[in-house]
């Protein structure tokens, strides 16, 4: 092909230079260049015009219309080739018709103007209406309702092309087409040749594709119109040129089959099929299919497009036009659509279709089944596709029919019939994206990926997934974590030749890392040493997935780094020993936060807090450190990182605390100091203001913890004072009143362990007070009414002021609930009323 390129560029080159020797004809050379133009974009030799560009430069040319014909040239190429995608096969017929345009717009008065005009409507015919604008489809019957209306118009801009090379030919003076020059001779075959037939051809498939009900006299007159169209462009045969015989033919055949002259209309298609064109052939087939329908054969037309659907190697798009033909067919014979024999050729096709082409033929047959199903009249089942196929077309008129989209799921959800299923899958996902439901639609992309992995559409499907879910994890990070994970473990696992693989794996080690530390966070049992051990190990793996995913092209972005740090320090504080080093233990700089995502810096702030609580040396400056290094942009009330890291630990802290002192672990004390140390860590940090009744919500869950943390570590000085000035605030719940007298309570006990008489006496005098006040705010027979008596008594018992109104009150309250409120209140009380009275007590 490039050696024939070549050597047509050569001869075309000699044939200019002889012509330019031997003759005056100034327009000779003109036309044979154009010829040449022509030749090499009929046959698409790229090559042959970039020689002819570097021979004769588009700069040197004499013509003023050589660079917008050579530009033309280009894009009849790039429309002709095959490698040429749809996009850009759309985009450069734009190109091509917008270069035409401006030619014939910049050369008013030139005559080649009747032929460019010529070329533009025979380039509409074959590379548009044939190519781009739905003539096969039309030509086949197709369901789908914009079908005809595209055709027609591109019939009408062919048609207005022609009228205007009319109309150029009418007006242009005699004496600008130079008597007896090649481009007189060309414009007059022009005339008599290709211009009407390609008027013929137009009022030809126009007939054949409008099949829509009309009124009686244009029914009666449509036969007659045929047979005229037919008889001109057979009595233009030899004036045709070859390029365009089929073509011609093709238009022959249906205006054959209009007029119900079936004789004509096999030779016809005879013809075309020695061509070799296999679209051209498939539609002069349905074509004469159409002639018997006409004829009332309506069962030897089914016949034979049967036949042709079962053309063995015959390609898929053809397969599609054949089977858009026996419906119509059937429909046109009076077969409802909504029966399995009228769909099954469409199932078929489907079934038929190469793994590549599988994506692009399901959604055609859905579409297709939907535009013969619309309307009508379905009495018995339906098969699975045709069902889908309706479901889908609601949902794209009503996306919320809740009964279409538990169809859709049931028929996802089944695995007996699996190109239904991956027909609702890919359905649920094209509704759930136009909804912006995009949670739904990332389960329905993994979803296809995992149940049909064998079709070239799982690859992209599985890309969408990931990029789904990883712009949901963007704006919502740790929202889908489970989602997330089978989507990256589906990813990594069964789709090796994802070019984001590399990626994958280190979004999915990091993910899995960061489930590790949330459990081990939210639980208070020490890890086992194979547990650390796996951390550390997660922390390597992910360092070194991110290194290869950035060496294949990938930023796996903040948060992957974010988890490999936090992983390392999540070891450091989960060892037993403090003997660990890694590079984990320097200060985050402010770079560093500012790039982690909100949640990978509160974990990472939180982790390091547990770090320097358990292993800080000590642990108080070890906690104040961590917390003076945090940003000040994580202290403003719009983002209280901080506060929300320092909070997490708190809690966490006094759970452990908690578990320990219910254990009877003497250690206990020690686990709530550690809070009580961060609390107060971040109070010489940053003083906090006076409680008062506008306290926000973080810092009434600040004073409380504090006050807890205080209370369990025995600091009792602390949690009274804690206590009872949360205690006074407006929004102090009946717990907070509760913590503040047992504060007391245990206060003054403390204080007359350690012989304190003076602060006993006045804590117990406050204690008493602050216990009725809880007994008298609480329900009764509530928890707190009992604690609040269990402190009466035991104070009065105390102060000597029990003996016989004591065991008096017990009796009373024995009388209210014969369990005194069930334990621990019971044996407390027991306790209390099986003490002697001692002897003179009142």
């Amino acid at each position: 092909m490039k050696n024939f390129g070549i050597n047509l560029f050569l001869c075309a080159l000699s044939i200019a230079s002889i012509a330019a020797q031997g003759t005056v004809d100034p327009t000779t050379s003109l036309i044979r260049e154009e010829d040449f133009l022509r030749g090499i974009g009929d046959l698409g030799l790229a090559r042959a015009l970039d020689d002819l560009e570097r021979a004769e430069p588009t700069s040197a040319a004499t013509d003023p219309a050589t660079s917008k014909l050579r530009t033309i040239a280009r894009w009849r190429i790039i429309l002709r080739s095959p490698e040429t995608e749809l996009p850009n096969r759309v985009a450069a017929l734009e190109e091509l018709r917008k270069a035409r345009q401006e030619l014939i717009e910049s050369r008013p008065n030139d005559p080649r103007t009747i032929l460019w005009l010529t070329d533009a409507a025979e380039d509409e015919f074959v590379l548009a209406f044939f190519g781009l604008d739905g003539g096969p489809e039309a030509i086949a019957g197709s369901p789908l309702k914009e079908v005809v209306p595209r055709a027609g118009a591109s019939l009408d801009r062919i048609a207005q092309l022609l009228d205007r090379a009319n109309a150029v030919e009418k007006a242009m003076p005699p004496a600008e087409i130079p008597a007896g020059s090649l481009m007189a001779q060309r414009i007059e075959e022009d005339a008599h040749g290709r211009r009407p037939m390609l008027v013929a051809a137009v009022k030809a498939l126009r007939l054949a594709i409008d099949r829509s009900i009309h009124d009686p006299e244009t029914q009666r007159s449509r036969p007659a119109e045929a047979a005229a169209a037919f008889k001109v462009i057979s009595q233009l045969r030899s004036e045709i040129p070859p390029r365009l015989r089929a073509e011609a033919d093709l238009a022959e055949v249906a205006a054959a089959a209009v007029a119900v002259q079936s004789d004509d209309a096999r030779f016809g298609a005879a013809r075309v099929m020695f061509t070799g064109d296999p679209m051209l052939t498939t539609l002069t087939r349905i074509l004469t299919a159409d002639c018997l329908v006409n004829e009332r054969h309506g069962d030897e037309a089914l016949k034979q497009l049967t036949a042709l659907l079962a053309t063995k190697d015959m390609p898929t798009a053809l397969r599609l036009l054949t089977a858009d033909a026996i419906v119509r067919t059937r429909v046109f014979m009076g077969k409802s659509p909504a029966t399995e024999p009228s769909l099954d050729a469409w199932i078929m096709t489907l079934r038929s279709a190469q793994p590549a082409e599988r994506a692009g033929v399901r959604r055609a047959v859905l579409e297709r089944m939907a535009g013969a199903l619309r309307g009508a009249l379905i009495e018995g089942p339906l098969p699975p596709l045709a069902s889908i196929a309706i479901a889908r077309d609601r949902l794209l008129n009503n996306p919320l029919s809740s009964a279409d989209l538990a169809a859709l799921r049931q028929f996802a959800e089944q695995q007996n019939d699996r190109e239904a299923q991956a027909a609702a899958i890919v359905v649920l996902a094209e509704i759930h994206s136009s909804q912006g439901d995009w949670p739904s639609a990332a389960d329905d992309y993994r979803r296809f990926a995992e149940s049909a992995p064998q079709e070239p559409m799982a690859l992209a499907s599985m890309q969408t997934a990931l990029d789904i879910e990883f712009a949901l994890d963007r704006a919502n990070p740790n929202g889908r974590e489970i989602n997330l994970d089978r989507t990256l473990g589906l990813a990594v696992n069964r789709f090796a030749e994802l070019p984001s693989r590399p990626n994958s794996l280190a979004q999915w080690y990091a993910l899995k890392a960061r489930t590790m530390i949330q459990d081990f966070l939210s639980r208070s049992a020490a890890p086992s040493n194979d547990e650390i051990a796996a951390l550390t190990l997660a922390a390597a793996q992910i360092e070194e997935a991110d290194q290869i995913a950035r060496r294949a092209g990938f930023d796996p972005g903040p948060r992957v780094t974010a988890t490999a740090y936090a992983a390392r320090v999540a070891a450091d504080f989960l060892s037993p020993t403090t003997a660990r080093a890694t590079h984990a233990n320097e200060i985050p700089t402010t770079d560093q936060w500012s790039q982690w995502t909100m949640f990978d810096a509160q974990r990472i702030l939180r982790l390091r807090l547990e770090r320097a609580a358990r292993h800080g040396t000590p642990p108080r400056a070890a906690l104040e450190r961590e917390l003076a290094s945090v940003p000040s942009t994580f202290l403003a009330e719009t983002n209280p990182l901080a506060m929300t890291s320092l909070l997490q630990f708190l809690g966490r802290q006094l759970s452990i605390a908690a578990a320990m002192k219910s254990a009877g672990d003497p250690a206990a004390p020690i686990a709530a100091q550690r809070a009580l140390d961060a609390a107060e860590a971040w109070e010489s940090l940053h003083p906090p203001a006076e409680l008062n009744p506008q306290s926000s919500e973080m810092a009434e869950s600040f004073a409380r913890f504090a006050a807890d943390a205080a209370f369990l570590a025995r600091n009792w000085e602390g949690a009274i004072g804690r206590s009872q000035a949360i205690a006074s605030q407006s929004w102090a719940t009946i717990d907070d009143i509760r913590r503040a007298s047992e504060a007391l309570s245990f206060g003054e006990i403390a204080a007359n362990q350690a012989g304190n008489a003076a602060l006993r006496d006045a804590l117990r005098t406050r204690a008493m007070t602050s216990a009725r006040e809880l007994a008298a705010r609480a329900t009764q027979g509530s928890s707190d009414w009992w604690a609040a008596q269990v402190m009466q008594m035991r104070i009065a018992q105390a102060a000597g002021r029990g003996g016989e109104s004591v065991q008096a009150r017990i009796a009373r309250l024995r009388a209210l609930d014969p369990t005194l409120g069930g334990e621990p209140f019971h044996s407390a009380l027991e306790k209390i009323a099986a003490i002697p009275v001692p002897s003179g007590s009142l």
